[in-house]
């Protein structure tokens, strides 16, 4: 259980905050009419309490792989990895003081794999 607030009013401020950010309901909760809820009120997924650690990892990975909004994958305008920097709103990335102009379609792709963490493997990641 979670304190003060229910899982249904955390799931509606996470989406009104951020919208395409993934949400995977884990829960004892069985009936049609709560898993159906726990849709309606925005979840992506729902998962009911025993499961196998198979299926949510598989679970988990499918909401990883959906394509996210750079717009809203974000709540900031400008990014940092490492030295790397860069400012969506103008399209310019920096690095070791070098100023990169960059096209739309290439800022968009930089902010995607600046916010993503597909790179990090850990004992459980697949492929």
């Amino acid at each position: 259980m979670l304190p003060h607030k229910t899982r249904l009013e955390i799931c509606q401020e996470l989406r009104s905050r951020h919208k395409y950010t993934p949400v995977l309901f884990l829960t004892a909760k069985d009936t049609v009419g709560d898993r159906v809820t726990g849709l309606d009120t925005g979840a992506d997924d729902y998962l009911v309490k025993p499961f196998e650690l198979q299926e949510l990892l598989a679970r988990v990975w499918a909401l990883l792989r959906r394509p996210q909004s750079i717009e809203t994958s974000t709540t900031e305008q400008h990014l940092q990895v490492a030295d790397l920097e860069l400012d969506i709103e103008n399209q310019v990335a920096y690095r070791g003081g070098q100023i990169i102009n960059l096209s739309e379609k290439e800022c968009q792709l930089l902010a995607y794999f600046m916010t993503k963490k597909s790179g990090l493997k850990t004992p459980l990641s697949r492929g």
